[in-house]
């Protein structure tokens, strides 16, 4: 059978008896209720994938405008609108009656069902079937799940991504592979079959139960298998190993993020001592063993017990339990490979081991106990300090900087209202103490009423809430230990507020500083070799006060060093100025039309997601001449964006947070910093600032905490990419005394 020409193998089953709608819409927006539909494509097939029906109509916008944006993403122009477009309520009937009571397939279907909806189609006896979801179930370890990125994988035909057609035959080509995947699931791979799909009523259930186990479980394997090449390991100075051999700290400036930890990995090769890599970004060390904490390990105990605790599933609950079922039956055990998203992550916490006393963590450790080199991040590193298999470690702390902000909020703890908030039962009672707490305790501690964004706040030390502990015992017992915060704290505890007005929550917080020192001085009884990301200078100051380690053997090692040319246009705008994001976007449209080639990239680094989404809204509206446009989040996640990178000739690379080694070897030359990147606002920072004013320290906060971490996240955003060769600071703060300093920790071997 073939689709305008496109050949679809069909596998040997005989598939359900029920008629299909491959469906995909265009819009103008992401608001069902608010936004256009602007095309309309399905094909509509029997169960042997016959066409039926074919609709593909460009649709008059009836709310929001086409925008040059959705232009630019879809290639529907206003003159095509003109030309073809059909009125919506001229249409409506005859794709209802096309539809008819078929299974709706898309990909995340429920976004055009709605709008559907919303629009007046009635779909209620309509199921669907998301291949969004059955891909994140069947397609473990893939970069992105979007159709493109699939489509890509698979080498299936997409030439017009975001133009509905086009994405309705992907659509049509992936639904195979997926139905060969469920047949080569083992029935045994679902524990409890019959139980567990008797509580469902997801559509795609009715495959898993005729599919499954119909052909070989080995053909579940092609094409799971990610692989990727490894640079060599750098040779080390054998002298500068046996110096750091005998030392019990050595500090060492790190400026290129995937050679040091090459470097890194080498130089624990070559050590004749155990060796904990503790870094924020495991990714870095792909052949390095983790060792994680126990609440990120997946427990089949749990797993079946998350099934049994329900007496019905809903659909999220579905595909939540079978994604962990089919990585579980592989033998994936850690997070990372369970492709969570969105609120996934929350049921996480049902189907992971809860101690590191159960018997199969107590096997991981044995299972670690003897390998030379392990790797975990600074949180395990917090978690897991006392036990043998780390403490015996020589440590090799890279970003040391995230480290120490890991060392010093460990001891804190949080309590979030939400779930109260969200439990029918308790709903009205946990409301009325959070409308009770921000009306009468938080504004007052503000001086102001209540703004529209997110408020924290230190709460007094002396300040007992009697009235608001006897509450949060009223609205659970589960609530004890905020009750006991909030009456009975204890001496020297630092608390905190956080309210967040979009959903109404209030969440506290506490730290002990005793807490802190004791967990300092854990670390300072291993010997570590320190990589920082911004220069310190002679005073170490930054190392002294939150690492509790000021000497030691410093060591240069020059391939780790960024080399690049440090720029400054002249006539920066005021970062506080209304025309600042327009001004950002110019500068960068300017740089990318001088130096962007093939060999040539620009990547341009944002101090907030919301100024990232401002800008790169902005260019991709009027993209620089010969240039694409990506950015993180503008378009899906960070699979999906660093799937797309590899398929440009010419490329401008907005990004915030992105950390991650699949960029390292593009050709990027030139980065742009928007701004200087502070980190969110935290009252236990507020505390040590005056805490450290009052006991009147010789070097102030700012110096020793603020200015090191904000050179700290510079670096590390640049030196991810190898090829740098010029820095352009387009933030004005470059003309201070402050940001002067910030620069030169964060690049001490550019040049200007």
């Amino acid at each position: 059978m073939s689709f305008s020409g496109l050949k679809i193998c069909l596998p040997s089953i005989k598939l359900l008896t029920m008629n299909y709608c491959f469906l995909d819409l265009e819009t103008t927006g992401l608001e069902h209720d608010k936004d256009s539909i602007l095309e309309i494509s399905f094909i509509t097939t029997d169960e042997n994938l016959k066409e039926l029906h074919r609709f593909d109509e460009v649709i008059i916008p009836i709310k929001t405008p086409l925008i040059p944006f959705v232009t630019q993403l879809t290639g529907i122009t206003e003159k095509e609108v003109q030309d073809n477009g059909k009125n919506l309520e001229d249409v409506l009937t005859e794709v209802a009656d096309k539809i008819g009571d078929a299974t709706i397939i898309g990909h995340n279907i429920d976004f055009d069902i709605n709008f559907l909806r919303s629009n007046g189609v009635s779909l209620e006896n309509n199921k669907r079937i998301d291949t969004h979801e059955l891909a994140r179930i069947l397609l473990p370890g893939e970069e992105s799940f979007s159709l493109e990125a699939i489509t890509y994988k698979y080498n299936l035909s997409h030439e017009n991504a975001h133009r509905a057609m086009s994405d309705v035959e992907a659509c049509i080509q992936l639904w195979p592979i997926l139905l060969e995947k469920i047949k080569s699931l083992p029935r045994e791979t679902i524990p409890n079959f019959e139980e567990f799909f008797a509580k469902s009523q997801w559509a795609a259930g009715e495959l898993f139960q005729e599919l499954c186990g119909s052909s070989d479980a080995d053909t579940f394997y092609e094409n799971l298998e990610n692989s990727s090449s490894r640079k060599p390991l750098p040779e080390i100075d054998p002298e500068i190993s046996e110096k750091i051999k005998g030392e019990h700290t050595t500090f060492i400036q790190s400026g290129n993020t995937g050679e040091t930890a090459r470097w890194i990995t080498k130089l624990g090769q070559n050590s004749d001592e155990k060796i904990l890599i503790v870094a924020p970004e495991l990714s870095f060390f792909p052949d390095i063993k983790q060792l994680p904490t126990p609440s990120v390990i997946f427990d089949a105990k749990r797993h079946l017990e998350f099934e049994k605790s329900r007496k019905n599933l809903s659909d999220i609950e579905t595909t939540f339990w079978l994604q962990c079922a089919v990585r579980n039956w592989i033998g994936h055990r850690g997070v990372t490979f369970f492709d969570l998203y969105l609120h996934q992550r929350e049921w996480w916490n049902e189907v992971s081991l809860t101690s590191v006393d159960t018997p199969e963590f107590q096997e991981i450790l044995k299972e670690r106990r003897d390998e030379k080199i392990l790797s975990c991040t600074p949180l395990a590193w917090t978690e897991l300090c006392d036990l043998d298999v780390v403490k015996t470690r020589k440590l090799f702390v890279f970003e040391s900087e995230i480290f120490a902000e890991k060392l010093l909020f460990a001891p804190s703890k949080s309590l979030s209202l939400m779930k109260w908030l969200d439990k029918e039962e308790t709903s009205s009672a946990a409301h009325f103490f959070v409308t009770r707490f921000v009306r009468d305790e938080l504004e007052t501690l503000l001086s102001r009423q209540i703004s529209t964004f997110p408020e924290r706040e230190l709460l007094p030390a002396g300040n007992r809430y009697v009235d608001f502990a006897s509450a949060a015992r009223e609205i659970s017992p589960e609530l004890e230990e905020l009750a006991q915060w909030l009456e009975s704290p204890e001496e020297g505890v630092v608390r905190w507020v956080n309210y967040f007005p979009s959903n109404g929550n209030l969440v506290f917080g506490t730290w002990k500083p005793a807490d802190w020192r004791e967990i300092q001085a854990k670390f300072n009884k291993q010997d570590a070799v320190v990589f920082l990301r911004h220069n310190g200078g002679e005073s170490n100051a930054f190392c002294r006060v939150f690492l509790g380690r000021q000497d030691g053997y410093f060591a240069q090692i020059p391939e780790l060093e960024k080399q690049a040319s440090l720029v400054i246009p002249k006539n920066l705008v005021s970062s506080k100025s209304p025309d600042f994001n327009t001004f950002c976007s110019s500068k960068i449209t300017e740089l990318a039309e001088e130096k962007c080639n093939k060999d040539h990239w620009l990547a341009t680094s944002f101090s907030s997601l919301a100024s990232l989404k401002h800008v790169g809204a902005s260019l991709q509206e009027s993209p620089p001449q010969n240039c694409s446009v990506l950015g993180e989040k503008l378009a899906g996640g960070d699979g999906k964006l660093v799937g797309n990178i590899g398929k440009q000739e010419q490329l401008v690379l907005l990004l915030q947070k992105l950390q991650t080694p699949a960029v390292e070897d593009f050709p990027f030359k030139t980065f742009v910093v928007q701004k200087f990147p502070f980190a969110p606002p935290q009252p236990l920072l507020n505390f040590l600032k005056a805490q450290w004013k009052r006991d009147g320290i010789g070097e102030t906060f700012w110096d020793v905490w603020v200015v090191p971490t904000i050179a700290a996240r510079l670096s590390r955003s640049v030196s991810q990419f190898a090829n740098i060769e010029n820095i352009v600071i387009i933030d004005p703060a470059e003309n201070s005394t402050w940001g002067k300093t910030v620069i030169s920790q964060a690049f001490p071997f550019a040049k200007k």
